[in-house]
């Protein structure tokens, strides 16, 4: 879906509107809890949400915009709601800590690792 947004050719407007809220986890962030889940001792019978970014497609337009300005992206989409379905992910947290992360990776970043391949 991110090409497809990233490229402003191949989906219609109307698609990003059916799904106004995006929970979004870096993929290296989910490997890491995935690796601790099997490997610490400390991780057993739980369950490990790795949802750390809540938003919606407005906020990532936005990131679009600013890091490739020579592209163009659609306009906001109006009135796009907040996400409100945010998890716990303090063990999640603490799990990568112990995997010898310090934090999630910013939702910029992980964005931009993900898109900069296509556009």
């Amino acid at each position: 879906m991110f090409f497809g947004v990233a490229s402003s050719q191949r989906h219609d407007r109307y698609l990003l509107a059916l799904v106004f809220v995006v929970n979004f986890a870096p993929v290296t962030d989910v490997a890491r809890l995935h690796i601790g889940a099997l490997l610490l001792p400390s991780v057993k019978n739980l369950r490990l949400f790795g949802s750390p970014h809540a938003g919606n497609w407005n906020d990532i337009l936005s990131v679009f915009r600013k890091n490739f300005p020579s592209k163009s992206f659609y306009e906001d989409i109006q009135d796009c709601p907040p996400c409100y379905q945010i998890y716990d992910i303090e063990r999640s947290t603490e799990v990568l800590k112990e995997m010898g992360q310090e934090s999630w990776v910013p939702l910029e970043q992980a964005i931009v690792e993900n898109v900069r391949p296509f556009v």
